[in-house]
């Protein structure tokens, strides 16, 4: 379907002009952690030690945060050169889509798959973003697509590299571990031929990621987290009563941003589908990846993050699209029902929740105002001569402001935890502050500074010239 190729290239072009305004974005949400700070550590250090400080050290391996070390030694510490150290990942990915949608949807439909991939906002934002689940989102279909064709290298990889990368991209790899387990147990296959090429395809990044963990917790004395780390409340059990609440955020993270349209298209499909009992195998996979991936979902307390699905939205797309184009519909209808998925899809970066509810930021396009307007906020500030460390805030504006422009010097904003502040920067864009503390604040303080684009505001609070007796 040329049709279908025109899009797809239309698509590349909205994301290559996405990429470019996105060049002097600054390091966001995670990003913040897993690129910023740990790249300065190990380009300040020379590469001279590999253990992290306990203080930045969140558990994953360090080598996307080497990574950009390594391109800022080569080609200086800017946001420039972080954001073009992205594209070897950005075009992986393509590539692997590319490949993919071909590989099971044919040459008519095979470049929808890139298509829906690109109109999903989670997959959009992190293409767009400075953080490690680009490469994850590239890493893992470099190893389902050599799984698929039976290209044995290339899936080990893939896997190489989603061993190297964090927590959930070993997660991942598992997850695929099992799948492929399952199929040839099925077909009772399971014989020495089958371990002696798995431990090919999977031996190299389980024997990196085995070696970390161990060689790190012989360092360390701990695996994940410590009880004194930042997120260690993140990794708390939930009590059985909050079991049921984390299920519906699960729930809701599925949903959210626009892929209630794909669930809705999904179900569409399989009503209208004479083999509804038949499923594509790749099925497995995602039921495999849900479960592996969405167990932290309910049985954690901080670990929810839309982004943390993204390999299962992946293979959702691909199980849509195979469950579709199987129906005896005429092509019209088919494409109508595409372009209702692709542009309800296309609608979740414009889904903004009231500040009352949690809303993961860094998974869709809808934060892209912040940038401009902590701009604006912090040169109100510089204007008033009022410093920047002089101001309270939460999660994830606080630090110094090389941690966000490595480019930039000074303090930045201040955590509202360690004392008592005479002024408070708020966005709905920050967690962290307590409904109590908000009433608080806007009772005894005045906005002295007040923006919003989009649906994102960012407000300068001042105390008032009266007794007070600190956050409630």
């Amino acid at each position: 379907m040329k049709i279908a190729k025109a899009f797809f290239f239309l698509g590349l072009i909205v994301v290559a002009v996405l990429f470019f305004q996105s060049l002097d974005d600054p390091f966001f949400w995670d990003g913040v952690q897993l690129g910023a700070k740990h790249a300065w550590f190990y380009y300040e250090n020379d590469f001279g030690y590999f253990w992290l400080p306990n203080e930045i050290d969140s558990g994953h391996p360090p080598f996307f945060g080497m990574y950009l070390a390594a391109c800022w030694q080569l080609f200086g510490h800017s946001l420039l050169t972080s954001h073009l150290a992205m594209l070897p990942f950005i075009s992986l990915f393509f590539i692997t889509s590319w490949n993919l949608g071909r590989y099971y949807l044919g040459p008519s439909w095979g470049a929808i798959l890139a298509l829906l991939f690109m109109a999903d906002p989670t997959v959009l934002s992190q293409l767009l973003l400075l953080g490690p689940d680009v490469a994850l989102m590239a890493f893992f279909l470099l190893a389902f697509l050599g799984f698929s064709q039976k290209k044995g290298m290339m899936q080990a990889i893939g896997i190489l590299g989603l061993g190297l990368l964090s927590m959930r991209g070993i997660m991942s790899a598992f997850a695929l571990f099992l799948f492929d387990f399952f199929l040839h147990f099925r077909a009772k296959k399971v014989d020495w031929v089958w371990w002696k090429g798995a431990i090919l395809m999977y031996g190299p990044g389980a024997l990196v990621a085995v070696l970390f963990f161990i060689f790190h917790y012989l360092e360390k004395g701990w695996i994940g987290y410590h009880a004194e780390s930042p997120w260690a409340i993140s990794f708390k059990i939930v009590d059985a009563s909050d079991l049921w609440r984390n299920v519906v955020i699960l729930i809701w993270r599925l949903l959210d941003f626009g892929r209630v349209f794909l669930w809705g298209g999904l179900l569409i499909v399989l009503l209208s589908s004479k083999k509804i009992k038949e499923w594509p195998k790749i099925s497995g996979l995602a039921i495999l990846l849900l479960l592996v991936l969405g167990w932290p979902f309910i049985v954690y307390v901080g670990l929810s993050q839309h982004r943390y699905l993204i390999p299962f939205y992946l293979i959702l797309h691909l199980m849509f699209l195979l469950k579709m184009i199987e129906l005896d519909w005429k092509p019209r209808s088919k494409v109508i029902l595409t372009i209702l998925v692709l542009v309800g899809l296309m609608t979740g970066n414009l889904w903004v929740y009231s500040s009352d509810l949690s809303q993961g930021w860094d998974s869709s396009l809808a934060h892209k105002p912040y940038f401009e307007l902590r701009d604006a906020a912090e040169g109100f500030l510089g204007n008033e001569g009022i410093p920047l460390g002089k101001v309270g805030t939460s999660f994830p504006a606080i630090g110094p402001l090389r941690n966000y422009d490595p480019q930039k010097n000074g303090v930045g904003f201040s955590s509202k935890s360690k004392e008592i502040f005479d002024y408070y920067f708020i966005s709905n864009i920050n967690g962290g502050f307590e409904d109590g503390e908000l009433r608080v604040i806007r009772s005894t303080y005045n906005i002295i500074f007040e923006e919003e684009k989009r649906g994102v505001y960012v407000r300068i609070y001042e105390k008032k010239e009266t007794e007070f007796n600190g956050l409630e």
